[in-house]
């Protein structure tokens, strides 16, 4: 994807709603560790949804139990914001 394509979803995601909750999401796709006793480990963090989803299918088979939760990109991370004003993100 295109940084534009990338942007043009996100905003689609954003304005559809389905992460209402922040302004400013950001998909972290986790999973669980092979040893137990381990924490899930973050394996990835995505700007949209569909590459979340798209990254889960594409290694499915170097991840266990994958699952995504959303979280936000904190005000003042003046380095995300820069990259989400490219997005076409405010």
């Amino acid at each position: 994807m295109t940084i534009q394509e990338i942007g043009e979803q996100r905003q689609k995601e954003i304005a559809e709603g389905e992460d209402y909750n922040t302004a400013f999401p950001l998909y972290v796709v986790y999973s669980s560790t092979r040893k137990m006793g381990d924490r899930d480990r973050a394996d990835t963090h995505c700007f949209t949804r569909q590459a979340a989803n798209e990254y889960m299918v594409m290694n499915r088979h170097n991840l266990k139990k994958p699952y995504i939760i959303v979280e936000h990109i904190p005000a003042k991370n003046v380095e995300m914001r820069a990259i989400i004003e490219m997005l076409g993100g405010k």
